[in-house]
């Protein structure tokens, strides 16, 4: 490969090109997810290596040539400059006709089947709310937009974070087209011919705002800690808290445990949550009063009868269970002790759903081998109960101190002799 030409051999057909972000760009679209990727960097002398992902091959472009990837930007900026110092956008009254932006080639077509369908007859479009405090967009705005994007992506439609990796790369080389294309129309608009109402930018300061929405989207993907640094920034994610149980330093044993006020103070936020759990409990007490052999949950028996009637009930679930991993040198059915809490006054109808089920803390099983470990293991979560019982929550939702009270612990007969 020479510093003038660019050859694709990937390609079967040799592809050449003259700039490098052009021939960057063609390996990121069409060969990035090839099983059999093998590409050899020959830019400079130091280099020669053979890469056999994308992955590592775009690491090392990254790191070693970047200023190749800058350096077209850099010259169309300064020639834009010399010929046209800005840009105008019509007022959205105003109809432009952009078609001489588009190249009809085949070639420049990179997704020619998604054109002619209807992407309303294939695309579950998710209703967001794009509404901030401010009422301002900035580029925080962009990274906590394209954060709620991936958050859907992992947790929703369960992703892995190679495939979401790869959407962020088509997303910042869409940008790169973007930009483009909007030089080109500015190229060819007649200055002379805008309209009066029209909003002008200058090319460099559109073209250094959307690298800076780049660099936002992409510091979301580029590890698992900058995408939790983003949860925790825009949602409040609160990671798991780490547990010790051994007193020996020397053994590394730990639970993780999820804390159940901050859990429940999610959950209780939503705005139609509180006013269903009083629904449910007054529906309960009236077919409970016209029949008093019917029990819909602890506080219809007679130690229900004791507790704060203005409290919301807890329930918790202990459960033995086993996952198998089947690669690697831990290959083996790995036992694990689970404990779930729910809310016992949500409708049945909703109750048995995972989304009411929460887990609270996770631990293998062969840890809790003694009296002392399991106390160890539980106390987070005794300590939470107690607050929640004693103190309660304050709901930004709600105008007074939501108040809880512990009820029963469920478990199958091998969870039940390790409570006990």
């Amino acid at each position: 490969m020479s510093t003038d030409i660019f050859l694709c051999n990937i390609c079967k057909t040799d592809r050449s090109f003259n700039k490098f972000p052009e021939y960057f760009r063609h390996i990121t679209l069409y060969h990035a997810n090839e099983p059999n990727f093998k590409l050899t960097c020959n830019l400079s002398d130091s280099c020669g290596v053979m890469y056999k992902t994308f992955t590592a091959y775009k690491t090392h472009v990254h790191r070693y040539h970047k200023a190749l990837l800058n350096s077209s930007f850099e010259q169309r900026g300064n020639n834009d400059t010399d010929d046209i110092n800005q840009l105008s956008f019509l007022q959205p009254e105003t109809t432009a006709d952009c078609s001489t932006i588009y190249d009809n080639n085949e070639d420049n077509i990179i997704y020619t089947d998604l054109m002619d369908d209807n992407p309303d007859d294939k695309w579950n479009i998710f209703k967001t709310n794009n509404s901030f405090d401010d009422g301002k967009i900035n580029l925080n705005t962009v990274h906590q937009q394209y954060t709620r994007f991936l958050l859907e992506m992992r947790e929703e439609h369960i992703l892995p974070q190679t495939v979401i990796q790869s959407i962020t790369t088509h997303i910042v080389n869409l940008f790169d087209i973007i930009i483009e294309l909007v030089e080109e129309q500015a190229k060819q608009e007649n200055l002379a011919e805008q309209q009066p109402t029209a909003a002008s930018i200058s090319i460099d300061g559109l073209r250094k705002t959307i690298k800076k929405i780049e660099q936002a989207i992409t510091l979301s993907t580029r590890n698992e800690y900058q995408f939790l640094q983003s949860c925790k920034k825009f949602f409040d994610y609160s990671p798991p808290v780490e547990n010790i149980l051994s007193s020996n330093q020397s053994k590394n044993e730990q639970s993780y445990y999820i804390p159940i006020k901050h859990s429940l103070k999610k959950i209780l936020q939503k705005d139609e949550m509180i006013p269903l759990l009083v629904e449910n409990i007054r529906s309960q007490a009236a077919l409970n009063h016209s029949d008093r052999d019917l029990m819909f949950s602890f506080r219809d028996g007679i130690k229900g009868e004791k507790i704060n009637k203005q409290s919301f009930l807890i329930q918790l679930y202990v459960d033995g269970i086993g996952v198998t991993n089947p690669l690697g040198s831990k290959k083996d059915q790995h036992k694990l002790t689970l404990v779930y809490f729910a809310l016992e006054d949500i409708p049945d109808i909703f109750r048995s759903t995972l989304q009411c089920i929460n887990l609270a803390s996770i631990c293998y099983t062969r840890y809790l081998n003694n009296n002392e470990k399991l106390k160890k293991f539980y106390e987070p979560i005794v300590q939470d109960l107690n607050d929640l019982q004693n103190t309660g929550l304050v709901i930004n939702t709600f105008n007074s101190q939501i108040l809880f009270t512990f009820t029963t612990i469920a478990a199958d007969n091998l969870a039940a002799h390790e409570v006990a």
